[in-house]
């Protein structure tokens, strides 16, 4: 239910080149490194129509916390992804605001279940707001 409700944030839906820009501004900040992987995948991703929305919560006009979600075609099913706050934003309900506005959006779509790729940070954060853990993903480098 609280993820229904409206955010109690600045929560702004991102579009196009820019506000690609603005997420990964904001992976940079949180993570530190490149994330130039984000340009050239997501960048192609945002070019289909549906596919992919990106958000970002801002404090003081500034982003602060960001996360995308999937919506693949002939789905029940959106994936929502990324989402990262900046260290000294944490603990200000940022990162449960933006996991808000992504829920209302699957659901605005006709989405029946949402899956998430939930950090150990996150994963109280997302099992308190109604996420059950149904399997644990690993990612290897081949």
């Amino acid at each position: 239910e609280l993820l229904t409700q409206p955010p109690r944030a600045d929560v702004r839906q991102l579009h196009g080149p820019e506000g690609l820009e603005t997420a990964i501004g904001v992976m940079q900040r949180v993570y530190g490194g490149s994330f130039d992987w984000m340009r050239g995948r997501m960048g192609q991703h945002l070019t289909i129509p549906g596919y992919l929305s990106l958000w970002a919560a801002f404090v003081d006009q500034t982003p602060a916390s960001a996360g995308w979600i999937y919506f693949y075609p002939d789905s029940a099913f959106a994936g929502i992804w990324g989402g990262s706050t900046v260290t000294e934003q944490r603990g200000k309900g940022l990162y449960q605001a933006l996991l808000a506005a992504r829920t209302r959006e699957a659901i605005a779509r006709g989405r029946r279940y949402l899956f998430i790729s939930a950090s150990d940070m996150s994963r109280p954060i997302v099992e308190r707001l109604g996420f059950k853990l149904l399997t644990m993903e690993y990612c290897w480098t081949l």
